[in-house]
């Protein structure tokens, strides 16, 4: 059976956290543990509700200020610290890029419902991630799905038969990195 698609996942591969220093001093801040804020932001109920897009990122980002004891206007500050060690491996994007001409590539992600406005530079001066991309980010890839913006996340066997019809490829035929 030959491989016809590749799906990649955005966090922990095509961006991954290069320095824990910002996290850890965000911890510090609020007298927590990496992993408690960690949790916050990626494994509380609310960040579940946010990658379904049943909640906002905002809404998400205050109730993980509120779980801080934070003000709403220390927001933008926690949302910058927090991810400010997080580093995009343009290395291999180039690679992806080059794979688009054997196979149809996409990006699948469990994010919230701003991660698209993040990844063509369109965010807010208070963007989450220090991503410096622009509109040629999207070029990467074929399709780019993301969980909030279709109301189903990893693992759930949906997003990946969703991902596949985008792709226009059978299921089985499909590579997930």
């Amino acid at each position: 059976m030959a491989i016809e698609g590749i799906i990649f996942d955005f966090g922990g591969v095509i961006m991954r956290t290069m320095d824990r220093n910002p996290r850890s001093a965000l911890a510090n801040r609020f007298n927590v543990s990496v992993d408690t804020i960690e949790n916050l932001v990626f494994s509380s109920p609310s960040a579940k509700l946010a990658e379904l897009g049943k909640i906002s990122a905002h809404q998400h980002w205050q109730n993980v200020a509120r779980a801080l004891e934070a003000s709403e206007e220390e927001i933008p500050t926690i949302r910058q610290q927090f991810f400010a060690g997080d580093r995009m491996d343009w290395n291999l994007l180039d690679y992806i890029q080059s794979l688009r001409q054997q196979y149809r590539v996409a990006l699948l992600s469990n994010a919230f419902d701003d991660l698209r406005l993040e990844l063509t530079g369109k965010s807010s001066p208070t963007s989450a991630y220090h991503i410096s991309v622009s509109d040629h980010f999207l070029d990467y890839f074929d399709e780019i799905i993301i969980s909030a913006e279709i109301g189903i996340a990893k693992p759930d066997h949906r997003i990946f038969q969703y991902v596949s019809t985008k792709l226009n490829i059978p299921l089985d035929k499909n590579v997930f990195i």
